[in-house]
């Protein structure tokens, strides 16, 4: 305990917590008259009703007012605004993620750099469910916030002290106002034992003191799990859970393969930590014997142990886990890494707001032994192609639903490296994955990770083979060299790429080999249709005949007319693939769904079409010359064959310069076309207007990797231009340039010219636009080196702002060292007029001594004379001297 106390806490702004009316003035009663005195503002929130115990919802709502009301009376005394009442259910606060937004927006709200709130080891449920929430929404905001977590049911270990006996009797006074409360338990005779307690380390002079842990605000971000101290067994040891508020949300199976490592506790505790309320852990035991026993409970969740008599390999305990697991979701987590409080939260929302996929992640960061964050990322967007090349994706960083275990997906017990890579290629053959750029995990980096400080290059070299050898039957020269361009800016280990080429020489894999899940079609060709008109389908119907191969159909449609389409066309006889879509993105959107697919199937070649409506001149134009005739389709199949090079191929007269895009929406067009192939927009490029075309899928795998989803496609209100979808129609033949294939059209059957086809935009025009483009980019380029000029004064104005910030630190400091002198300057006075009062005290002693002495000595004079008297009166009765003799003689 401190063995000095502060008279205030600094701040500027207040904020107190109180998970009931009465909570604020006992636990921090004395704190608040500390800051009103100051002049500091505070702001009081009472988070529940108060009303526990009460028989029916009448006297529940009579006990909620008369304790709002009593604490607004309290609130009087200490002279801060009246407490705001959030309401909650006394008793029934829980831990949870509406709690945390609502208290950090009460924080941004306040501006408040001081929050008061009840300490983690509180009994009260309540009480610890305020505290955790709180801090959680701090760590999130990480904006130089202290907390000061106050004490009622439970002494805490503090490490600052505030002195309140000057403001004691007001504290007594709003204490008293609770007398509802204390009708039932003298709690202000507790709380006053309890202050009286902490002067036992002060001096003579301070009577009462609050005590507060303080928490710095670097701490909740440099290791937050030191925090609460096993947290899960102190829950399960008091037996006083955090509530459970599962209602309709989908329970989560957290997986953990434990070695009995130290480091077990902390992802334990990091579990028990989760913001999800409905979760349960399964441990597998995969050291074997002389594993300890974990107890039941891990924080407020249940915890299932799976012993075992023999070591287990990582995929043997993995696939054990899975089969004991009874969740809708399912999560690795390693015994050494740690979830921060809202990953499983982020997974479940993420995945239940996006059904189509299957599997989600997050990004990770990476962390020491000693759980300080490193540098390092784990932050690659998904890429099914480049899974193939090598995993960026952390265990712990993926949720993924059972349907997953019941399409077969298990970890590979014939793999003691990378078993979890080979999963994820596993998953990748049923959905995408969803990835979430938040970083809501940690990977811990030490030497018995995967990814260790000094890891066996040799061993990941052969695992790596084992994976290629497995899975190269999905490998194609394509995607081999997709890979090989994008190895520097992926994350991928170059030898693993060695590896993969090695496989890719090797003898090819079939269906035979049994060690690929892929079914390969001896279909070739597909079409992509985006059936938005169903009134179109027997005239798109009539061209489709015209291919002369057998070919898969891929047909997206509006959900709202899904079952109407597929009644009307289940008499066609081709393969027919059915995607019900939302009506977003025109055709583009649906097509990119439906891209990966077409890419894994490995397609020689695919026709996009769809049902355009606004000019049905153009779009009639547009399917004679891809699908006219089956002369003409044979040819363009036989130019895929024979020229490997050939990424996309479209009607000559509908290949049109992209300087007729509008220049008001250049820069998000340039922005994507850069990160397709940087330097491109530096070059006019053409593309296929009215984006229908014939191409190779692997010329489109560049449009995959800007991780497009549906949330980045505005609504449909009949826009004519500047849509994401209008963007990336001219983008298609940048992605086939960027992934090294060619560009090439076809003669258009029509003997119309390209300004009748365009009569919106003549050639006149568009070379008008072109020069104006020319001249665009160069006014681009001018407002680019402003923006970095004024980029520059930013950061110098950003180094006077940080020296302004270091001088009023230094004058803060100079202010709290010029207070502390204030206090010793005060001690001393106290002390030197004790002194004085001493001196005085001692000086009327000595009066009081020296007139006793006086009275004392006439005292004995008097006794002396009586002494005389009688001796005189004895000797004349004796006779021995004469009466009349003088007594002085």
């Amino acid at each position: 305990m401190p063995y000095s106390a502060v008279e205030c806490i600094p701040a500027q702004s207040v904020l107190v917590f109180a998970p009931h009316p009465d909570d604020e003035v006992f636990g921090c009663g004395g704190a608040i008259l500390r800051h009103r005195e100051a002049g500091v503002p505070v702001q009081v929130i009472v988070i529940s009703d108060g009303a526990y115990g009460a028989k029916d919802e009448v006297t529940r709502g009579e006990l909620a007012k008369t304790r709002e009301q009593e604490s607004q009376q309290a609130a009087r005394i200490l002279k801060c605004t009246p407490p705001i009442f959030w309401n909650y259910k006394d008793r029934g606060i829980s831990y949870c993620e509406e709690l945390i937004d609502r208290i950090k927006a009460a924080i941004l709200e306040t501006k408040a750099d001081l929050i008061y709130t009840p300490s983690l080891l509180e009994m009260h449920p309540d009480h610890r469910a305020v505290a955790m929430a709180t801090l959680e929404a701090i760590r999130r905001l990480n904006t130089g916030i202290r907390i000061a977590m106050y004490e009622i049911g439970i002494p805490i270990r503090p490490n600052l002290l505030v002195d309140i006996t000057d403001v004691w009797l007001q504290k007594a006074q709003a204490m008293a106002c609770f007398k509802s409360q204390l009708k039932i338990q003298a709690y202000d005779e507790h709380i006053t034992g309890l202050n009286r307690y902490r002067t036992y380390t002060l001096g003579p002079n301070s009577r009462y003191a609050e005590a507060y842990c303080l928490i710095e605000p670097d701490t909740l971000q440099r290791d937050f799990l030191s925090i609460y101290e096993s947290e899960y067994e102190k829950q399960a040891r008091l037996a006083l859970p955090l509530p459970l508020l599962h209602g309709h949300m989908p329970k989560v199976s957290v997986l953990i393969r434990s070695m009995d490592r130290p480091e077990l506790k902390d992802a334990l505790d990091s579990v028990a930590l989760q913001t999800y309320s409905n979760i349960e852990v399964i441990l597998v035991n995969a050291k074997g014997p002389g594993h300890k026993r974990p107890g039941g409970q891990c924080g407020r969740f249940p915890l299932h142990f799976l012993d075992s008599e023999r070591p287990l390999s990582r995929s043997e305990a993995g696939n054990l886990a899975m089969e004991h697991a009874s969740g809708e979701f399912l999560i690795f987590l390693d015994d050494d890494d740690i979830f921060l409080p809202d990953h499983i939260h982020t997974l479940v929302s993420s995945l239940m707001a996006h059904s189509e996929k299957k599997a989600a992640y997050t990004a990770i960061a990476a962390m020491d032994a000693n759980r300080t964050p490193l540098t390092m990322c784990f932050d690659t967007p998904f890429d099914f192609i480049l899974l193939l090349a090598g995993n960026c994706i952390p265990i712990h960083a993926v949720m993924f639903s059972r349907q997953l275990l019941q399409a077969g997906c298990r970890l590979d017990e014939g793999f003691d490296l990378y078993e979890d890579w080979d999963l994820w290629i596993q998953v990748s053959r049923h959905t995408d994955f969803l990835f979430i750029p938040k970083i809501t995990a940690y990977y811990r980096m030490t030497t018995h990770s995967g990814k260790g400080v000094r890891p066996d290059f040799q061993r990941m070299y052969q695992a790596g083979r084992q994976i290629f050898e497995k899975w190269r039957g999905l490998w194609t020269k394509e995607i081999l060299e997709y890979v090989t361009r994008r190895i520097e800016t992926s994350k991928i280990n170059p030898g693993l790429l060695q590896a993969a080429q090695e496989a890719f020489d090797g003898p090819r894999a079939t269906e035979a080999d049994g060690n690929t899940s892929l079914q390969t079609s001896p279909i070739s060709i597909a079409v992509v249709l985006h059936l938005f008109y169903l009134e179109l389908w027997p005239e798109i119907h009539q061209y489709l005949k015209n291919i002369p191969v057998p070919f898969d159909l891929f047909i997206t449609v509006p959900v709202e007319q899904a079952s109407q389409i597929k009644d009307q066309i289940t008499g066609h006889d081709d393969h027919i693939h059915f995607f019900p879509m939302e009506n977003r993105g025109r055709d583009i959107l649906p097509f990119l769904t439906v891209l990966a697919e077409l890419i894994r199937q490995n397609y020689l070649c695919v026709c996009k079409i769809h049902t355009k409506r606004s000019r049905d001149a153009w779009r009639n134009d547009l399917l004679q010359g891809l699908l006219g005739s089956e002369q003409q389709v044979q040819a363009i199949l036989q130019r895929f064959q024979k020229d490997s090079r050939l990424g996309i191929l479209g009607p000559d007269q509908h290949y049109i310069s992209c300087a007729m895009y509008p220049d008001a929406h250049m820069d998000r067009l340039k922005s994507l076309a850069e990160q397709l192939m940087p330097g491109c927009f530096q070059q006019d490029w053409h593309f296929f207007g009215g984006s229908m075309f014939w191409f190779r899928p692997a010329a489109l795998l560049p449009i995959l990797g800007l991780s497009l989803s549906s949330k980045d496609f505005e609504p449909e209100s009949g826009q004519k231009e500047g849509t994401l979808a209008h963007i990336l129609e001219r983008l298609f033949t940048i992605s086939a340039k960027a992934a090294g294939f060619e560009v090439e059209t076809i003669n258009s059957s029509t003997e119309k010219t390209r300004d009748e086809i365009y009569p919106f935009t003549p050639q006149s025009t568009w070379d008008l636009m072109r020069e104006k483009n020319s001249l665009l980019i160069q006014l681009k380029d001018t407002i680019s080196a402003l923006q970095q000029a004024e980029q520059l004064a930013i950061e110098r104005l950003n180094q006077l702002q940080l020296t302004e910030n270091a001088l009023k630190n230094a004058e803060q400091l100079a202010i709290e060292r010029f207070e502390t002198i204030q206090n010793i300057n005060q001690q001393l006075n106290r002390t030197e007029n004790a002194l004085k009062n001493a001196e005085q005290l001692a000086i009327e002693r000595l009066n009081i001594i020296h007139k006793l002495s006086q009275e004392l000595d006439n005292y004995k004079k008097y006794i002396q004379v009586i002494k005389q008297h009688w001796t005189w009166r004895i000797l004349t009765k004796l006779n021995i001297i004469p009466d009349n003799h003088e007594i002085n003689n």
